[in-house]
């Protein structure tokens, strides 16, 4: 998947006429602090087969190298509910995900976060 790193402020993904289909896009979270909030403005994807899943990572280093990257699913959301403000704690050497799926077929109008 195509994905940008999000260090402060907002993403809007609102799409006029609907987000694209068979998509796939991450936004990466990088914080200094130990938990990030994340605030949806605005939901609405197809409620039985496009998504939005929150992830964990944590990116193991050696001598100052990346060797590996482990991730756990968190939370997944999908359909026209706003998603509550949820408070996620970040792993040392880590980020939290914000990954957008969408298949073949119906799309919604997209999200934003902060």
């Amino acid at each position: 998947a195509d994905g940008e790193p999000v260090e402060e402020g907002s993403v809007n993904f609102l799409r006029e006429g609907g987000y694209p289909n068979n998509y796939d896009y991450c936004w990466a979270i990088f914080v200094e602090a130990v938990s990030v909030s994340l605030t949806f403005t605005e939901f609405d994807t197809e409620s039985c087969c496009d998504y939005v899943q929150i992830i964990s990572c944590e990116v193991v280093m050696e001598e100052g190298q990346e060797v590996d990257v482990t991730c756990f699913p968190l939370n997944k959301y999908q359909g026209s509910d706003i998603p509550p403000e949820t408070k996620y704690e970040v792993p040392t050497n880590g980020m939290i995900v914000v990954q957008f799926h969408s298949d073949q077929s119906v799309t919604g109008g997209g999200f934003a976060f902060s």
